[in-house]
């Protein structure tokens, strides 16, 4: 199952309301929902990675400090 946060807590909320799961393992399941952490993507590069705290001020394999910013093209 491959659920972004959103669909999991959608998820969970049916479970909970269904009353299939004990109450202390739905937190436990919410707990570890927060601390998923979401993959980044430069947009210069495409590299993916996993930012370790925040974001990042630059991509780790190009250095760009605008890997979250598209680029912009030149209309002649």
């Amino acid at each position: 199952m491959n659920l972004n946060k959103e669909e999991f807590d959608q998820w969970l909320n049916m479970v909970e309301e269904a009353g299939r799961l004990p109450k202390k393992d739905i937190d436990k399941l919410r707990a570890m929902n927060k601390q998923r952490v979401i993959p980044l993507q430069c947009t210069r590069c495409d590299h993916r990675w996993k930012p370790r705290n925040g974001n990042p001020s630059v991509c780790p394999k190009c250095n760009s400090p605008y890997w979250n910013k598209p680029r912009k093209t030149m209309q002649r």
